[in-house]
């Protein structure tokens, strides 16, 4: 083991000499050990300077796939081009450190972050500070169906998008740091009626369902298009279909992305090729799993016809 540890770490001082699959296969390798190096790196992400860190598994995809959920990106950046071609409103609830965000800002007018946890959202700051964006707004709360302020559960290893309000998070490793703030959606959008909103995204690790049923009146008045990432069979999930389209006005479809095999498991080879390519396929979405997660689309009917069903990538 010491052989190899020194055989890793001698390979990763030539690292940027490597070809990019090589070098991303060794930083693995030295990860599961637990002698991956802190490695920070500047790179552009469509325009925006990015300062990452390896260590982040998000930056992780940034620096060597060029994107963290790149389908899912760029099927966002197409369907918001198509519904509002001027530039539109884009709302990023649970942003993390932004990525979604920093990507969606090149297409939309208004960018509005919620991201109550401090750690991640400094991140951000600093991305939009650095980078002279003035439309985006980040909000440092969190989104419920009631003004609180509840225990959060912050991650401890190298995945900071695991952050969430749900207490099963804890099966995951996550730690209790202390009571963050929430707001209802529709308090808070009441008081922003200079906004309509066109897309939003929601990835708050289990807590969706809340965060939803506190957006009701803003769905109903702006009928945007969703794309929420839901979390099957923990206290605080949806128990069935039924009560995922109860929480969208009338007349949405419920989508998603063509990830999974017929039984329901991952299709894993499909998944690694759309991670480098960006490739989509967008299916009905017709039943709840028994574990895991899904992003689903939740489209108002009178958008169905602009959005992109499918792409090869690029």
């Amino acid at each position: 083991m010491e052989f190899l540890n020194a055989l890793y770490q001698s390979l990763w001082r030539v690292q940027q000499q490597l070809p990019k699959p090589v070098s991303r296969s060794l930083y693995k390798r030295m990860a599961r050990r637990g002698i991956a190096p802190d490695y920070p790196f500047v790179t552009d992400f469509y325009g925006v300077t990015y300062r990452g860190n390896l260590s982040n598994n998000i930056d992780f995809n940034i620096y060597y796939y060029g994107a963290f959920e790149k389908s899912l990106l760029h099927f966002m950046g197409e369907t918001l081009q198509n519904i509002a071609p001027e530039g539109g409103v884009f709302v990023d609830v649970g942003a993390n450190v932004g990525q979604h965000s920093l990507y969606m800002q090149r297409l939309a007018k208004t960018v509005i972050a919620f991201e109550p946890y401090e750690a991640v959202r400094r991140q951000l700051l600093d991305q939009v500070h650095a980078n002279g964006i003035s439309h985006i707004e980040v909000q440092a709360l969190g989104l419920s169906n009631e003004n609180a302020r509840l225990p959060f559960y912050a991650p401890t290893g190298s995945n900071e998008g695991i952050g969430s309000f749900d207490a099963s998070t804890l099966d995951k490793g996550n730690r209790l740091i202390g009571e963050l703030e929430l707001v209802r959606g529709d308090d808070f959008f009441a008081a922003r009626s200079d906004l309509t909103i066109d897309l939003m995204k929601i990835d708050v690790e289990g807590f969706e369902k809340l965060a939803l049923e506190g957006l009701q009146q803003t769905l109903a008045k702006n009928r945007p298009l969703v794309i929420c990432e839901i979390t099957y069979d923990t206290p605080l999930s949806f128990q069935s279909l039924a009560q995922i389209q109860a929480v969208f006005p009338d007349n949405y479809h419920l989508l998603t992305f063509d990830t999974r095999k017929p039984d329901g498991s991952k299709a894993r080879r499909r998944e690694a090729r759309a991670r480098a390519s960006g490739a989509w396929k967008i299916i009905p979405y017709d039943k709840l799993l028994h574990s895991g997660q899904d992003d689903i689309i939740a489209c108002p009917a009178e958008w169905l016809d602009k959005l992109p069903m499918e792409s090869a990538g690029r």
